[in-house]
């Protein structure tokens, strides 16, 4: 609930931006002919004979053009926000892999500190590198859905984090000569999905932080 009301917060505050060539936004909802998921760059604005003002939208993938509605960009698309050389969202898509939270704080301070917010949280490590900073947490159990890991990383003052999962209906029929592989979590919205599963384990755990919560999306 809580972030269903970050989401629709970040919106209303988006709406009141105005938009300008050259900002980049991901497609986050269906319209028309723009694609779930990519990345557009607004190219120019035009208004209709019937004084409809519309806005084009340039693919950076494949060079394709999309045309919307001014009053509806910010309905089906979010504005990319760049930190460093990262592209980040402040909402989820379907397929994002990788979360980062913000900090003011410098890497080393971040490690820091996240290690010690994990350890009151219950979690113990696998790994905790403080010359590479790099933390991976012991797996722990959803239910008897799943198993899952945190793997964690500092850099540019934001902590990026990389979960791995493992369901536990195969791993219960592993053996000493079976080694199950863990598999790369990505963001997704069917309750039935392990990766839903798996983020609505750990979500609430980072929320806790109490640190901006961003969405990274690949170049």
């Amino acid at each position: 609930m809580k972030q269903f009301v970050l989401i629709l917060l970040t919106l209303f505050v988006n709406n009141l931006v105005c938009q300008e060539i050259g900002e980049r936004y991901i497609a986050t909802g269906v319209s028309g002919n723009l694609m779930y998921g990519q990345e557009y760059l607004i190219k120019d604005f035009r208004t209709t004979k019937k004084g409809k003002e519309k806005i084009l939208l340039e693919n950076t993938s494949t060079n394709t053009t999309a045309e919307i509605k001014k009053d509806k960009l910010l309905t089906h698309c979010t504005k990319l926000i760049t930190i460093g050389s990262y592209k980040v969202l402040p909402i989820p898509i379907i397929g994002i892999t990788t979360i980062a939270i913000k900090s003011n704080l410098s890497d080393n301070e971040n490690f820091l500190q996240f290690g010690k917010f994990l350890g009151q949280n219950g979690f113990s490590f696998e790994l905790r590198d403080n010359g590479f900073l790099l933390l991976k947490t012991v797996e722990r159990t959803v239910k008897k859905d799943l198993l899952y890991k945190l793997n964690i990383s500092f850099s540019d003052s934001l902590i990026f984090i990389n979960a791995i999962y493992q369901s536990l209906a195969y791993s219960s029929l592993n053996t000493p000569q079976m080694n199950m592989a863990w598999i790369d979590w990505s963001y997704a919205t069917l309750t039935t999905d392990l990766n839903y599963k798996a983020y609505q384990a750990f979500y609430p755990i980072l929320e806790k932080f109490e640190k901006e919560i961003l969405y990274v999306v690949k170049n």
